[in-house]
């Protein structure tokens, strides 16, 4: 009987033993459970978050695209702006060729009524009113490219500078006006034949004396050539060729010095 009890009690041992197995197993479950609600969530809390990080993205996004809208509307701004500049500079070069081509035109007929007086003598008076009308035409000009065209100030002193050039160009035609007025008519066209004969050999004794000078540039060069290479027997014979080449140059010289005393004696005796 004692035996039997021992084992009695051993299996309710046991029995106890597979209970608390059990509930620990039921524990473990439980755990296990709750972590996995516990992640579950977690997740929950980061797939929020991410949709927020998502949306705040988004927003971002839309953010960074209106303002490269922006960007561009204002590069098609300026682009347009510039655009309106070229053109307004293209216009005002265009004005300034048009009065450039106008300021042409007058000196061109400056040119053409000096002409005329030259070839059929118009009295001085009709000269000067015509020279002051042209004048007053060209400040007129001037003062409408001042009202026009104030940032180009500095072409229109270039302008201004241009057209005093040319008054003073033409201060000595006028001068010659003066003095041809006061001569006779066959006296203007003998001076006037004269002084073209008088330009024509004035050009061709240039011409000559230059070529002269060269040749004789040439040959003292290679003079000096020979003396620093030869001895003093070949000396000798390069001072002979110095005093050949001399005698022909101061023979050109003579020539040219007589057409210049010729020139000037037909000259005076025109006038």
């Amino acid at each position: 009987m004692k035996h039997f009890s021992v084992i009695v009690l051993l299996l309710l041992l046991l029995q106890l033993l597979l209970l608390l197995l059990l509930l620990l197993l039921l524990l473990l479950l439980l755990l296990l459970l709750l972590l996995l609600l516990l992640l579950l969530l977690l997740l929950l809390l980061l797939l929020l978050l991410l949709l927020r990080l998502l949306l705040l993205l988004l927003l971002l996004l839309l953010l960074l695209l209106l303002l490269l809208l922006l960007l561009l509307l204002l590069l098609l701004l300026l682009l347009l702006l510039l655009l309106l500049l070229l053109l307004l500079l293209l216009l005002l070069l265009l004005l300034l060729l048009l009065l450039i081509l106008l300021l042409l035109l007058l000196l061109l007929l400056l040119l053409l009524l000096l002409l005329l007086l030259l070839l059929l003598l118009i009295p001085l008076l009709l000269l000067l009113l015509l020279l002051l009308l042209l004048l007053l035409l060209l400040l007129l000009v001037l003062l409408l490219l001042l009202l026009l065209q104030l940032l180009l100030l500095q072409l229109l002193l270039l302008l201004l500078l241009l057209l005093l050039l040319l008054l003073l160009l033409l201060l000595p035609l006028l001068l010659l006006l003066l003095l041809i007025n006061r001569i006779c008519l066959p006296c203007r066209v003998n001076i006037l034949f004269s002084i073209t004969s008088c330009l024509c050999r004035l050009t061709i004794t240039s011409s000559t004396i230059s070529t002269t000078t060269s040749a004789t540039t040439t040959t003292t060069t290679t003079t000096t050539t020979t003396t620093t290479t030869t001895t003093t027997t070949t000396t000798t014979t390069t001072t002979t060729t110095t005093t050949t080449t001399t005698t022909t140059t101061t023979t050109t010289i003579t020539t040219t010095d007589i057409d210049k005393s010729n020139l000037f004696t037909l000259s005076c005796e025109y006038i």
